[in-house]
């Protein structure tokens, strides 16, 4: 709908509401709107609508899930949610998953209900500096990975695994900034979504190759190693084009992903069994670092 501005004053502009919109909404004279900057839009929504409130849910039986239900009501935006729950296995997996909420704990706790709230300002415009703080320590797992394979050193290698709970708590954060704050902490909130999925991805694979090879003792073969060395190389290269983006690195990022595909590829046809679980993680790894290639142009140009 087309709406006239209305100058009042020197400096000040207006522009009138749809009343059926105020209606909807419950809005009155002396309300409070959010008026957020999305590029050459504005985005207005009530004050009241700018958090998501509370949330009641019933995680009993959930199982494996629990821990997902509350990560998605903690990235929905939610400042508080009521979790009702039968076990002391729900009641463990329930706390265990709040040491992974930014801000977030337990301030009541009763006869299978547990109250989580938001204790803490987490402040959404530190989403790039979290962003970049989760590419740094996926590259550092990647890195850090290849050299303990390679010095047999079984027990770093274990404590590198465990840098991915660094990487969850930094995806989840991060996704729970763009879901409250959208626009006002990223250019466009759908890729940058999109990223942040993909880099918690990595940062599993990579976690997964460290946790295989510690657990079982596995010294890679020369090509197995060659492999691994040239996808964490290959997710520098990604960090490298989404700092300093330009179509001549993309086209290179391209480049590089089709050499690698047939790398891996070829490499199926002869590894030994053991060491299968490893490349289908590099395959997995590999791709899902290439995949992210259309987002990080729509969040560029």
């Amino acid at each position: 709908m087309l709406r006239k501005l209305i100058q009042l004053g020197t400096e000040t502009y207006v522009i009138s509401l749809p009343s059926a919109w105020l209606r909807q909404h419950r809005l009155k004279k002396g309300d409070g709107l959010e008026v957020e900057e999305a590029g050459p839009r504005l985005v207005v929504y009530p004050a009241s609508e700018s958090r998501q409130g509370r949330a009641v849910v019933d995680v009993s039986g959930a199982g494996l899930m629990v821990k997902r239900v509350l990560g998605a009501l903690y990235k929905a935006g939610y400042d508080e949610f009521e979790v009702g729950f039968q076990s002391p296995d729900e009641l463990s997996s329930i706390k265990e998953v709040l040491s992974e909420l930014v801000g977030f704990e337990s301030v009541e706790e009763g006869k299978n209900r547990v109250l989580v709230r938001n204790v803490s300002h987490i402040i959404p415009e530190e989403f790039e500096s979290l962003f970049r703080k989760m590419i740094f320590v996926i590259d550092t797992m990647a890195q850090e990975g290849l050299s303990n394979i390679k010095a047999k050193n079984w027990e770093k290698l274990d404590f590198t695994a465990s840098m991915d709970f660094e990487v969850n708590k930094y995806a989840d954060f991060c996704r729970r900034a763009i879901n409250m704050a959208g626009h006002r902490v990223v250019k466009r909130a759908a890729p940058s979504y999109y990223l942040v999925e993909q880099l918690e991805k990595i940062g599993d694979s990579f976690r997964d190759i460290c946790g295989y090879c510690a657990g079982n003792r596995l010294q890679l073969s020369k090509d197995v190693f060659s492999a691994y060395a040239n996808v964490s190389d290959f997710f520098r290269q990604f960090r490298v084009v989404h700092g300093k983006f330009g179509i001549g690195a993309i086209a290179c990022f391209a480049q590089r992903h089709y050499s690698l595909k047939a790398e891996l590829e070829s490499l199926l046809l002869k590894t030994a069994k053991k060491e299968l679980p490893v490349l289908f993680l590099l395959k997995a790894a590999e791709s899902d670092i290439f995949d992210m290639n259309g987002a990080l142009m729509a969040e560029k140009l």
